[in-house]
């Protein structure tokens, strides 16, 4: 009956075999109630159930509570059921310079699914970076992603095995002339935290280290600059997963 079943997007994937005699699809819940369901058209093979929405302009959005679900093909006088583990797992994998325009202080951080269904993050900030306006607590409108990159908020959204690199709004690796501490692009290093944030379980936290190099440069009109060469690090044993 089921050929195969993947997500693409925000959709459910089905594929069903040739001959079947399906009528609908349920797709129940953990708890046991029904949580979408698509009509099956004669003769069509793939049907898509839409598991997730994203409305930045309501400031909305709908995500499936993490579990085992149960998909159902309804017949004429039976049905069929397997079982579809639902449980998404964000990794933040690798950090990058970002170096587009007023963004030259920003970092691109690759997210990583590594679980069995699709999700989002919402934000990014930081605790402890160079540039104070980076250092902020994530904000609950989980609905809005917030970020540079990606601007469609459908490319926000990860497929198990998939990764995508996000970038923040506000630049990290900002500095100004009076700061109490001469910053220099000689090679110093510097260490501060991403916090990502997560539609469902914990954001994830990654600390990161920055080594800053080449020549200053300076943002827009005012006193803040950065460096011309940033290179960035993972530190092994500072990170945790978003499951």
């Amino acid at each position: 009956m089921f050929e195969e079943t993947r997500f693409d997007g925000p959709e459910l994937v089905v594929t069903l075999s040739q001959d079947h005699d399906v009528s609908r699809l349920n797709l129940i819940a953990p708890d046991g109630s029904l949580y979408t369901q698509a009509d099956v058209a004669e003769g069509a093979t793939t049907v898509r159930l839409r598991v997730m929405d994203i409305q930045p302009g309501l400031g909305d959005y709908e995500h499936y509570n993490p579990g085992t679900y149960e998909l159902t093909a309804v017949r004429e006088e039976s049905s069929q059921s397997r079982e579809l583990e639902m449980q998404p797992n964000l990794q933040l994998t690798e950090a990058s310079h970002y170096q587009e325009g007023a963004n030259r202080g920003n970092l691109a951080l690759t997210i990583r699914n590594t679980g069995t269904a699709p999700t989002w993050p919402y934000q990014i900030v930081y605790r402890d970076a160079p540039n104070e306006a980076a250092n902020a607590e994530l904000n609950d409108r989980k609905g809005i992603p917030q970020f540079i990159t990606p601007e469609d908020p459908v490319e926000n959204i990860i497929g198990p095995g998939e990764a995508v690199d996000f970038v923040g709004n506000t630049p990290p690796i900002v500095f100004t002339d009076d700061d109490s501490t001469e910053q220099t692009c000689d090679g110093q290093a510097v260490e501060f935290v991403a916090v990502v944030g997560t539609v469902v379980g914990s954001s994830l936290e990654q600390t990161i280290e920055v080594s800053l190099n080449g020549e200053r440069s300076g943002i827009g009109t005012s006193d803040t600059y950065t460096c011309s060469e940033i290179t960035a690090e993972l530190i092994a044993g500072g990170e945790n997963d978003a499951s």
